[in-house]
């Protein structure tokens, strides 16, 4: 039996990390679980057994890319994993990497970061706790997240005080995913909350889940674990990251 559980990230990061978590216990390697979409990037660390992701075994320190497509993950028999969740944004503004170039990969860790232990990774995050995410950005955010992606871009860039190509630059650089990507995927996240996700009907719906989890709604919900709850409803917080 695998046990998950979420932490408060130090204080100083709490505008750029969503949660330092851990996922502890053992796991069945024959059984795969439905990773869903969030809009993270991530940090990992297999300190025990790796875990297969898509049938490939995965580095014991990686950076995951935020993933807009279907994933797989089977656990090991010896999980022991630490995570750290960084927020929209987080990731590109602490170490200036760009955002775009990382989504759905996974990359050595040491070779972005140049660090491969949590301590050093969270010491290193922690010296630059003086950035800040762009103001532009945020407010964008927040208006998609509280909005489940229902609005329009000319109204998001004018409520973030920008242009629309400035702010798809914004998003590109630090989010990974550009405004118009990122409000399909707070739909989707909608629909996995269980509130109004905005879709024209069932058609559209099915076409979104295939898209993002690679199964129809029906599979999705019956397939509900706690891991796979650990990605569900992670945007909300991030509409008020900005104000910390």
């Amino acid at each position: 039996m695998l046990t998950y559980e979420e932490h408060m990230p130090p204080a100083a990061l709490l505008p750029f990390v969503r949660c330092v978590w851990t996922l502890r216990g053992e796991g069945d390697p024959a059984r795969t679980d439905r990773i869903l979409p969030d809009g993270s990037f991530e940090v990992i660390f297999h300190r025990g057994e790796p875990f297969t992701r898509d049938g490939e075994r995965q580095p014991r320190a990686m950076l995951v890319g935020e993933i807009c497509r279907p994933t797989l993950v089977a656990a090991s028999r010896d999980a022991n994993v630490l995570g750290i969740r960084f927020r929209l944004g987080g990731l590109g503004t602490l170490t200036g990497l760009h955002a775009r170039e990382l989504r759905d990969g996974i990359h050595d860790l040491r070779d972005v970061l140049g660090e491969d232990e949590p301590e050093g990774v969270l010491a290193m995050l922690s010296r630059r706790r003086g950035e800040r995410v762009d103001r532009r950005l945020s407010a964008a955010v927040s208006a998609i997240v509280t909005t489940d992606g229902r609005i329009r871009i000319r109204e998001l860039a004018e409520r973030a005080g920008t242009t629309e190509r400035t702010l798809e630059r914004l998003f590109d650089r630090l989010v990974g995913l550009r405004p118009k990507e990122l409000a399909r995927l707070a739909r989707f996240q909608a629909s996995l909350r269980g509130v109004d996700d905005g879709y024209y009907d069932d058609a559209h719906r099915v076409h979104e889940f295939q898209q993002f989890a690679g199964a129809p709604p029906s599979v999705v919900f019956a397939e509900r674990s706690e891991i796979t709850d650990a990605f569900v409803g992670n945007l909300q917080d991030d509409a008020a990251a900005g104000d910390r």
